[in-house]
């Protein structure tokens, strides 16, 4: 999961949930199925095209891109 800690939108996306949902996921039976990384500082959005934080959407981008070719397989 990518969260911004910023996030406010429509009370769905606060990083306080995401942190429980990461420790649940810990706690449970595949841990390693679930991640969390968090971008400080950036809001709902952060991670698409219109993004004013280029650096947060590239990173969110590359991170994505990298989950598929570990659990997808694919081309380098």
């Amino acid at each position: 999961m990518l969260a911004s800690t910023f996030d406010t939108y429509r009370g769905c996306c606060l990083i306080e949930t995401a942190r429980q949902l990461e420790q649940a996921a810990k706690a449970g039976l595949a841990p390693a199925l679930f991640g969390l990384h968090e971008y400080p500082g950036v809001d709902h959005g952060f991670s698409t095209n219109g993004s004013k934080r280029r650096d947060a959407a590239a990173g969110a981008l590359k991170r994505t891109v990298e989950h598929f070719r570990r659990y997808l397989g694919g081309a380098s």
